[in-house]
């Protein structure tokens, strides 16, 4: 998700949640929003941005890598 997001100019980065198994495989994104206020943006663009960000994520199909990735390395 994280570069996905960064791709259409949205800056996030990978973060352990509660439960993860291991750090070096989070499952949680991190956003900071500090630029949209730097910016003058208000509430209703917080709205658009967070529809964009919905319709990135939501367009997108998960897959995995079948077989062993030692191979792919």
């Amino acid at each position: 998700a994280a570069r996905l997001l960064d791709l259409a100019g949205i800056v996030a980065n990978r973060n352990t949640i509660p439960g993860d198994a291991s750090a070096l495989n989070p499952s949680g994104v991190r956003m900071g929003t500090p630029w949209v206020t730097q910016r003058g943006l208000v509430e209703d663009d917080m709205v658009e941005i967070a529809n964009v960000i919905a319709d990135l994520l939501q367009s997108t199909i998960p897959y995995k890598i079948s077989g062993r990735r030692r191979n792919l390395l």
